[in-house]
């Protein structure tokens, strides 16, 4: 008689749950994909570069209110400043806050929307208390508190981390419980794995996708909230922004000088749209990849 045969599994617990398979391939064959990121590599890399037809910070007063043409090819502003080179220039700060609010907000709710995804009083009471927070018009605190303290871009980063961290916070306990539920997860309770590591090795890898979407939506609301604080004058003193730009050419429209509205209303535009598309694109591939999944 034959000895028994022992079966051994592969260990569920050492190793992190698999996320679902990525297809970046077909991501990166996407023609609306590539065409939102090369605008915005395009534009932000050319802003870092320097390389400007004008100077973007000397004004030149000899040259005042010039129409496009005649090597401004955007045409020259109401204090001498190139319209090109200055909106270009503009894109350095306000893209740049933007990703750097929208990446603070993402990593603070994603930690947060997984500790709070958990079943308990305490976890109860914090989503309570995030209800409260997202019930306050955040966008009129922040110019209570721009006026209160005065503005930099370290708070202009802060407001648009704040307004942001919710959204995030949200997605990722919604998407976190339902990882709860799956079946390596009990197993891994079963084997008496803690809540720490089923927290960021098997819930945190399966929540990643759903975050890349919202990041590209936060950026591009982050980039509006950005102008409409520049618009307001409530952006730093001497600093070039889409919004304050727009803001300082509009007394200028009922005189036919309507280039230093347009381009960069363009260029804000067109900035937020890719963003917005960008997201709309990623989540249509990770609802896809989801499915394949299952």
């Amino acid at each position: 008689m034959s000895a028994p045969t022992t079966v051994t599994t592969p260990s569920i617990i050492d190793a992190p749950a698999p996320p679902p398979k990525a297809r970046s391939t077909r991501i990166f064959r996407d023609p609306v994909i590539l065409g939102c990121l090369g605008w915005i590599v395009f534009l932000v890399g050319w802003s870092l570069s320097g390389l400007f037809p004008h100077s973007p910070t000397v004004a030149d007063p000899g040259v005042l209110l010039h129409a496009p043409g005649g090597g401004y090819l955007f045409g020259v502003d109401q204090d001498g400043y190139d319209v090109l080179s200055r909106t270009v220039y503009a894109a350095k700060f306000d893209v740049l806050m933007a990703l750097s609010g929208a990446l603070v907000a993402a990593v603070t709710g994603t930690w947060l929307g997984i500790l709070m995804s958990s079943e308990g009083r305490l976890s109860a009471l914090a989503t309570r208390g995030l209800d409260v927070f997202q019930a306050v018009p955040l966008l009129v605190v922040a110019v209570a508190v721009i006026g209160l303290v005065g503005t930099s871009r370290t708070i202009l980063v802060v407001i648009i981390a704040a307004i942001n961290t919710p959204l995030f916070i949200r997605l990722v306990q919604a998407e976190a419980r339902l990882v709860r539920k799956r079946g390596y997860v009990a197993v891994a309770r079963v084997y008496g794995v803690s809540e720490r590591t089923i927290r960021w090795r098997h819930i945190l890898p399966n929540v990643t996708g759903v975050l890349f979407p919202q990041f590209s939506l936060s950026v591009g609301y982050a980039i509006a909230s950005v102008g409409a604080l520049s618009f307001l004058g409530l952006s730093e003193p001497g600093s070039a922004s889409w919004g304050s730009m727009i803001k300082a050419g509009i007394p200028l429209l009922p005189l036919n000088q309507w280039w230093m509205v347009v381009f960069p209303s363009l260029a804000l535009f067109t900035v937020v749209l890719a963003f917005s598309e960008l997201s709309h694109r990623l989540q249509g591939h990770v609802e896809q990849i989801r499915g394949g999944s299952r």
